[in-house]
């Protein structure tokens, strides 16, 4: 007796600092206080229940009875704290009870069982109860969680009472102290630490709701767990009921590095988060996704000009989220800011009809378009089509106004203006393409002939000016033979002749430099030259 009050004492001691720990790592140091105080008031009850029971029984259930009361007690702590951390004082009175009512059916039938067959008959009734309780209780529990079934409360339970019977057969009450709850904590940390790697946690702080995600997973009682593709598309993995209460939670979200999600509740509770894991709570809608990435968007603007011709032009947009002017980072996400992710999802476009537009959708070609449209309507279509004015781009204008302006308009937003731009204007109405060309055709036949008459004019004068220059060469150049003759005496017809001859030979050879010179001349001169020299002899 003196040996189970030693061990009974211990057992409560070991209670209290478990219950302290798991306070302390619940709510800290209110938690600690408050789960302590719980303690000090079960472990009483723990340890009396065990001896009273071994005392009055000792002549006919003995040790069995004590052991029993023992474990039943321990379950009972065990659940009912376990219950108050899955879901305060609800929780705890609804483990509570559950842990009661197995451990009533397994006590009930070891005793039934002692009664008839006293240690085998016990043994056999002490199966029958866990088994019976099991398949009982489990399911029961189950369904008042509104879990998919009771095989992981059943499994928990079968666990224990093996721990249980096993501490006992190797050592009795020290069995059951120094065996059975090691081997339970041992099983609730190793449980907790592997929850942690099951899933890619972005901090230490998500290992509590990893484990709690673990633990609700098996009962059935999660919420739905979704995943994002690289596409942006919204997966539903594990399906769940969001509106359940008891037990229940969390789900989670799990997005790539060029993805955020936006999760509210459709009342207040509004959140971003960003890639990576996240968990969600109750109520939670499926989340919005957010691609960090920027976008592209084209449309077809149709606008009027200012002298009334439809006319049509494809526009492009490049946009994201607002990022507060960070930049991509190898190795780490794409950034984002909180507040740009809130003012896009609260600002969307929905029309009288219903129809809603997307930020990455239609909502940017949406307000891209009225402006175009606007600065469309300030042009007459030859302005756009055939400027006549040198150095005047007219696209060049729209596309420069267009980015000033979008990029003004998206930033209440939160959307961040990337660039943009404009491609080829064109009228809608084909008569008009026609009409328009004709046109273009006869002005520019207009300035081609007026570009040729000047042409032929200033060749004109180019020759007429080469001509008058030539002359005038040859002038002075007849001019400079006879005073080169008179000043050497030979003054003869036939020596002015020769030296005029050689004259002009020297004036062609330079014709380049005054234009063309017919053919033959040279052959004339050469043969004139030959007829002076040979009459001369």
């Amino acid at each position: 007796m003196e040996t189970l009050i030693t061990v009974e004492i211990i057992t409560g001691m070991l209670f209290i600092g478990l219950a302290m720990i798991a306070g302390y790592r619940g709510n800290k140091v209110t938690g600690a206080v408050t789960f302590s105080l719980f303690a000090v008031i079960v472990s009483p009850l723990v340890v009396g229940g065990t001896l009273l029971t071994g005392y009055f029984f000792i002549d006919q259930v003995g040790v069995w009875a004590g052991s029993l009361m023992e474990a039943a007690l321990l379950l009972l702590g065990m659940a009912t704290l376990a219950g108050y951390l899955g879901h305060k004082v609800m929780g705890a009175v609804m483990l509570g009870i559950g842990a009661a009512c197995a451990a009533i059916i397994s006590i009930a039938g070891t005793l039934s069982g002692y009664f008839l067959g006293e240690d085998t008959g016990a043994w056999i009734g002490l199966l029958t109860g866990v088994v019976l309780a099991g398949i009982v209780v489990a399911p029961l529990l189950g369904r008042l969680i509104k879990g998919r079934s009771g095989l992981f409360l059943g499994g928990i339970w079968l666990g224990f009472s093996a721990l249980s019977v096993f501490g006992y057969l190797a050592g009795g009450a020290v069995g059951f102290l120094t065996i059975t709850l090691p081997a339970i904590a041992l099983f609730w940390v190793g449980l907790y630490r592997v929850a942690a790697y099951l899933l890619p946690l972005q901090e230490r702080t998500q290992r509590p709701q990893a484990f709690r995600s673990l633990l609700t997973f098996n009962m059935g009682t999660n919420y739905p767990y979704y995943f994002v593709d690289e596409e942006g598309k919204l997966d539903l993995r594990v399906d769940g009921d969001r509106f359940r209460r008891f037990f229940a939670g969390p789900g989670w979200v799990y997005t790539g590095c060029d993805h955020a999600a936006y999760v509210t509740d459709g009342v207040a509770n509004n959140r971003v988060f960003e890639p990576g894991l996240s968990f969600t709570g109750v109520f939670d809608m499926p989340p919005k996704i957010m691609d960090l990435r920027p976008q592209l968007r084209a449309c077809a603007v149709e606008a009027l000009t200012k002298d009334g011709i439809p006319v049509k032009v494809m526009t492009f947009i490049s946009f994201r989220v607002e990022t507060g002017g960070q930049q991509v980072r190898l190795g780490q996400s794409f950034p984002l800011r909180r507040r740009a992710v809130f003012q896009v999802v609260a600002k969307e476009l929905v029309e009288k009809s219903g129809a809603k537009y997307e930020w990455d959708g239609q909502l940017v070609p949406v307000i891209a378009t009225r402006i175009v449209q606007d600065i469309i309507s300030r042009y007459t279509v030859d302005e756009l089509c055939a400027s006549l004015e040198p150095g005047r781009n007219p696209r060049v204008e729209i596309a420069s106004e267009m980015s000033k302006r979008v990029q003004e308009a998206l930033q209440p937003w939160g959307i961040e203006f990337v660039g943009g731009g404009i491609g080829n204007l064109e009228p809608q109405d084909k008569a008009v393409v026609e009409r328009r060309l004709d046109s273009w055709r006869t002005e520019w036949m207009r300035k081609i002939l007026l570009s040729m008459g000047e042409g032929k004019a200033e060749r004109a004068r180019q020759i007429e000016l080469a001509q008058a220059e030539a002359e005038t060469e040859i002038v002075l150049r007849l001019s400079q033979i006879v005073e080169e003759s008179m000043r050497s005496g030979d003054v003869s017809q036939t020596a002015l002749a020769l030296r005029f001859i050689d004259s002009l030979g020297e004036f062609i050879s330079e014709a380049g430099v005054y234009g063309e010179v017919p053919e033959g001349v040279g052959n004339t001169l050469r043969r004139l030259r030959g007829e002076i020299e040979q009459r001369q002899s």
